[in-house]
């Protein structure tokens, strides 16, 4: 679904990403992980469009996305989240999802509101409701945004992005905050997204065990560039990847 071959972002004389090459198939979950200062969200922002590479390309289902603009992209179906958790705090659980999928509609609010578009209307709102089941806050349906726990408002920022419809779902950080329960029910909401919502997932994330739990294929970033790629397994024993997190020992 995802091929990014040599992508590199420099500005001014720092080289914030180099050479870096990966692909995502439908289906996966592939993880991108990394010491603070990899590279990571940057490789986001240049996958997503907030940022144009200064070489390489990106391309998404077949077509070359490389330096469109983010909502361009979201209109594809390439949705992503944001390390600072992002949901409308004077809405309800449910007003929050609603609102996406408002935005997500091919109808304009006026239209599905006073032109004929009750039935649509009646859809939307079916949809929200079964969204925020998926992730596990049904019984948080109606409460306000601003009542929620970090764990519960994690999972609301996954069910608003799962109300702009995405095909590939990008979520940078996700865990972030998050106690070791949390973060356990978040990998399962995960899981069960790629089976029954999503065609593949792209995740940033440092909680290494959530991490090894959920992804079937991880890339490491150091220093701007990627140091290694394989399965779970694969990564988590690779010397390169053992001595970019914990440094070179003591001679």
């Amino acid at each position: 679904m995802l091929e990014v071959n040599g992508l590199s972002k420099q500005f001014g004389g720092l080289k914030a990403l180099s050479d870096v090459s990966f692909s995502i198939r439908k289906g996966e979950i592939m993880s991108l992980i990394g010491p603070n200062g990899a590279g990571k969200t940057t490789c986001l922002n240049l996958v997503t469009g907030f940022f144009k590479p200064s070489a390489g390309s990106v391309r998404y289902c077949d077509y070359d996305i490389t330096g469109l603009p983010p909502y361009a992209a979201a209109q594809r179906g390439l949705v992503r989240t944001f390390q600072k958790t992002n949901v409308l705090r004077g809405l309800t659980v449910f007003g929050n999802v609603l609102t996406d999928r408002y935005r997500h509609g091919e109808r304009s609010l006026w239209r599905t509101f006073f032109a004929g578009g009750v039935q649509r209307e009646r859809q939307l709102r079916d949809e929200a409701a079964a969204l925020i089941e998926t992730v596990g806050l049904g019984a948080r349906m109606n409460t306000d945004a601003d009542s929620l726990s970090c764990g519960e408002l994690r999972l609301l920022e996954v069910a608003v992005a799962l109300g702009a419809g995405p095909r590939l779902l990008i979520l940078d950080e996700p865990a972030a905050g998050l106690n070791t329960h949390e973060a356990d029910r978040l990998g399962d909401v995960l899981k069960g997204l790629v089976k029954e919502h999503v065609e593949a997932m792209l995740l940033v994330e440092h909680n290494m065990a959530l991490v090894m739990a959920v992804s079937d294929h991880i890339v490491v970033l150091d220093f701007g560039r990627k140091i290694a790629a394989g399965t779970p397994l694969e990564v988590r024993t690779n010397p390169d990847v053992v001595t970019a997190y914990l440094g070179k020992p003591a001679a």
